[in-house]
């Protein structure tokens, strides 16, 4: 398949998942991430797929991945058995002269936390181990460890190159997997970036820092190293990023995209019209890419482009209706694709719970 061509009609079976065993011992991550959409396009995207590409490589790590809104970071601070390892990508912003952290509501726009207001979201004491590698997250790190008892964290002093938290966090999670002790696997994630060949990432491996580890002394007696205790883990199927191509410089369209989202709350068609290369096209684009990305955004389940032109093209006038063929295709092959992950489900969706993981044709 053409990378930079998004799904069509004869390509029906989405690479949703990868084989897996249904489970297996290993250490297990939450993983939540949030890349809202700014208006005006004034904060970059994470690269949330690089992330999640070097937890995938490590031998021993199961993670479950969601997108982060307030109510799923929530969820997985009251979880039981508790999170474990809490593993946290997302943009930290001053507004206002405070620090705060953008998740994302259900419509994809952001929701902006501040520090403050993260610390009550659940208790913090049951994490044992929270990875937070946003820029500035230490100033975010130290108050949760000072007002709500967690014990351990990775986090960045400063800004942070994306790249060098790439080969941070892979070179991490491959070692914790191996099972070492935690202080051991920042000292080799650490040393990973800063023998990178890039000299703009190998500066940067000072700026992730470890608190809570080791612990202080107990009784005039050294600490033992923590590290993560292996766990009998019910695998996910590994998600899969959307197929569709992100657009070069899309931007001034984020509060159209949001817009939209929200209709989809209460619309199950909506007719995009305007003149010829006013960028309908590339919106549908870069809307599908967004919102077909794993964890529980609204279209998660899939978002399929049916080309009007193309279709009907390929029908040879074998048939009048080609076109609503092409759809009713679609639809088909998208209600029998496989159930929706926890918490993609009824209940726990991007919707805020307005019903199962929906799919997108366009």
């Amino acid at each position: 398949m053409d990378p930079a061509r998004p799904p069509g009609p004869s390509e029906l079976v989405r690479a949703s998942s990868s084989p897996r065993p249904t489970s297996e011992p290993g250490v297990r991550v939450r993983f939540l991430y949030a890349s809202p959409l700014f208006s005006g396009g004034n904060v970059p995207a994470l690269d949330t797929r690089a992330d999640l590409e070097g937890l995938r490589a490590a031998s021993g790590i199961c993670a479950e991945v969601r997108v982060a809104t307030v109510d799923r970071l929530r969820g997985a601070l009251l979880a039981r058995p508790s999170p474990g390892i809490l593993h946290i990508s997302a943009h930290c912003l001053r507004s206002g002269g405070n620090l705060c952290l953008a998740l994302e509501d259900s419509f994809g726009a952001p929701h902006i936390l501040p520090a403050s207001d993260l610390a009550t979201q659940g208790p913090w004491d049951g994490v044992e181990l929270l990875v937070f590698l946003s820029c500035h997250s230490e100033a975010f790190a130290r108050e949760l460890v000072r007002s709500c008892g967690l014990r351990r964290v990775i986090c960045c002093s400063f800004v942070v190159l994306d790249q060098a938290a790439q080969v941070f966090c892979g070179a991490f999670y491959q070692a914790l997997g191996a099972g070492r002790a935690l202080l051991s696997c920042h000292e080799i994630a650490r040393a990973a970036v800063r023998s990178s060949a890039d000299e703009r990432i190998s500066m940067e491996a000072d700026k992730f820092v470890l608190l809570g580890e080791p612990a202080p002394p107990q009784n005039g007696q050294p600490s033992a190293l923590w590290s993560p205790a292996l766990t009998s883990v019910a695998l996910e199927p590994w998600p899969s990023w959307p197929r569709w191509p992100s657009v070069e410089d899309f931007v001034g369209r984020q509060d159209f995209a949001v817009a939209a989202a929200r209709a989809f709350e209460h619309r199950r068609v909506l007719c995009l019209a305007g003149a010829r290369g006013i960028g309908k096209t590339a919106f549908c684009h870069g809307f599908c890419h967004h919102f077909s990305a794993p964890g529980g955004r609204r279209f998660s389940a899939g978002a399929f482009l049916v080309d009007y032109v193309s279709t009907v093209r390929g029908a040879a006038g074998e048939h009048p209706d080609a076109f609503a063929l092409a759809i009713l295709n679609e639809l088909r092959a998208g209600s029998s694709r496989r159930p929706a992950p926890p918490g993609e489900e009824a209940g726990g969706g991007a919707n805020g719970g307005a019903g199962p993981a929906q799919a997108l044709t366009v």
